[in-house]
């Protein structure tokens, strides 16, 4: 009878866990975006940007990084490098004040971001320090840059100055990443696999929406989920995005503001006073690290002031970039 009883119970399991699986199977397959490959032939036919003459792809030891250069005197070279998730255009009202101001200015997509290649490394700030060194090197870009980083590329352009501070001659971090924040959702990530699942059915659908959380006024960016969406459906775009949240997670980086002020190098520090992304406290850290930076809080601001009070941003950018 217990054998039976037994039989029909191991019977019943294995039957909901298959349909389980099944249908855990089905979100993933129906949520999967990435159904492209980046090729020379796919590259022809990507969206124009707004100074597309000058939208470019040039290959490094990693892969082909896809990035923007306008302007012909490399003796007053600004360098745009983007934050987390959200690729070179979100650079879009600076890149082109800054060009009007008669700046060469060059922003350019991340590894695994946008329309650069999605190489299978582990996507950690010394990849991106040499995805920038080869760049600019590969453009012939050899005078010390002004370095504008916003987010995680506030953080990649401090490791950047730190490693080769006779190739920077200003710095300017808008909301810096100094710390990640180990939110609760996070943790699930860092799992094998079960990363893999959650960032294709919640992570990737999440950002692709996630102008909420970026700006304090979401009609600052109306067309976000046009703009967001086509990287995402490039094979490895979810893969370079869970490994930079496993190689970040936990991870600290006051060290290299510390590091970074010793340098004594002119610096400019923005940050909104609403940014649900990155703590607006962590400004007081970056300006003990860094105690001559020029600092600017700008009020019903989020995580993305370039772009949410670009008039105020640049102002702010020009200034300093004509200050010394």
């Amino acid at each position: 009878m217990m054998t039976t009883k037994l039989f029909k119970f191991t019977k019943y399991s294995a039957a909901l866990l298959i349909t389980i699986t099944t249908i855990l199977g089905l979100i993933f397959l129906a949520l999967d975006r990435e159904t492209q490959s980046l090729s020379p032939e796919s590259r022809m036919l990507l969206p124009a940007s707004s100074n597309q003459n000058n939208s470019n792809f040039v290959e490094l030891s990693s892969g082909h990084v896809h990035y923007e250069l306008s302007g012909e005197n490399k003796s007053r070279v600004v360098v745009l490098v983007h934050g987390f998730s959200i690729p070179a255009y979100v650079w879009e009202p600076t890149f082109l004040h800054l060009i009007n101001e008669g700046y060469t200015v060059l922003r350019y997509d991340l590894y695994g971001r946008g329309f650069s290649d999605r190489p299978e490394v582990d996507y950690t700030m010394d990849v991106y320090v040499k995805q920038l060194d080869e760049l600019l090197e590969a453009l012939d870009i050899s005078e010390p840059i002004n370095l504008i980083g916003l987010s995680m590329g506030g953080a990649i352009a401090t490791h950047y100055t730190n490693a080769y501070p006779e190739k920077v001659a200003k710095v300017g971090l808008i909301a810096p990443l100094v710390e990640t924040p180990m939110r609760p959702e996070i943790k699930p990530m860092l799992m094998p696999n079960v990363g893999e699942y959650l960032s294709t059915v919640i992570l990737i659908p999440k950002l692709s929406k996630g102008v909420s959380k970026a700006v304090y006024d979401i009609s600052s960016f109306p067309n976000w989920e046009t703009l967001f969406t086509p990287q995402t459906n490039f094979k490895g775009f979810r893969r370079a995005i869970l490994s930079s949240i496993r190689n970040l997670a936990g991870k600290s980086f006051e060290d290299q503001y510390l590091s970074l002020g010793q340098l004594n190098k002119p610096v400019l520090l923005i940050w909104g006073q609403e940014d649900q992304t990155l703590p607006f406290s962590d400004s007081a850290r970056v300006l003990a690290a860094i105690p001559n930076a020029h600092f600017t809080a700008l009020k019903q601001t989020g995580h993305l002031p370039n772009y949410e009070k670009p008039d105020q941003v640049n102002a702010l950018l020009s200034t300093f970039l004509k200050r010394h």
